[in-house]
């Protein structure tokens, strides 16, 4: 009953990892979510309903806290190139001038 909802909720936690534009925090968030996931792997459905529910809930917290993340380093990201090309603009400009 679990199996197919926490592979879905494995799936879209890939997801929403891998749109986090920085390749290092990008890779350290897959690792972790897939060292958690199979710590939990054998857990029994009957006996520990209330822990697999927990980590639910948990892994769902974690998906849209890496949608915020994607969202703030993808903002930063574009300030950032948007910064860089002004200064390489600026830079050839000035370059220009003591070239004449």
């Amino acid at each position: 009953m679990h199996r197919n909802r926490i592979l879905q909720l494995y799936q879209g936690l890939l997801r929403s990892i891998y749109r986090i534009p920085d390749v290092k925090e990008r890779q350290y968030y897959v690792d972790w979510a897939s060292k958690e996931f199979k710590t939990y792997k054998t857990m029994n459905e009957e006996t520990d309903n209330y822990t697999i529910n927990l980590k639910i809930q948990e892994a769902h917290g974690w998906q849209s806290q890496f949608e915020k993340l994607k969202k703030r380093t993808s903002e930063g990201f574009e300030q950032k190139k948007g910064a860089e090309n002004a200064i390489a603009t600026e830079k050839g400009t000035l370059n220009n001038y003591k070239n004449d």
